[in-house]
C-alpha cells in the first residue's frame, strides 16, 4: 500500500487544543501514522487521497475551522530538525513501492 505524507496546518485558535492526537487520529486508517511538530502543525501519513482526507477532517475534528492540507510526498526536503522527523519521513518513503 502507497503512502503520502501530508502537511496540515490548523489555525492555533482551534475550538479543540491539540493536546493529544486522538481528535486527528480517529481520521486516519490502520497502519497510518502522524507526527506532531507544533500545537498546530502535523505530518500524516495515510494512502488516503487529499480529497477524501480533507472531507474526513471537515466531518470530524476540523469542522468548519481553517485548515491547509498538502501532499508533501514528493517535495524536496531540508532543513534542521530532530533526527526523529528526518525517520518518520524517511519511513513513509520506504512504504512506497519502487518504480
Amino acid at each position: 500500500m502507497t503512502r503520502k505524507v501530508y502537511i496540515l496546518v490548523f489555525s492555533p485558535d482551534a475550538a479543540w487544543a491539540l493536546t493529544d492526537a486522538k481528535p486527528i487520529a480517529r481520521v486516519l486508517d490502520e497502519g497510518d501514522g502522524l507526527y506532531a511538530l507544533d500545537g498546530n502543525i502535523l505530518f500524516l501519513k495515510t494512502a488516503q487521497n487529499v480529497e477524501g482526507l480533507t472531507e474526513r477532517l471537515k466531518s470530524g475534528p476540523i469542522g468548519e475551522g481553517q485548515f491547509f492540507l498538502a501532499d508533501v510526498t514528493e517535495a524536496a526536503r531540508a532543513g534542521n530538525m530532530a533526527p526523529k522527523f528526518w525517520s518518520y519521513l524517511r519511513e513513509a518513503e520506504t512504504l512506497a513501492p519502487a518504480a
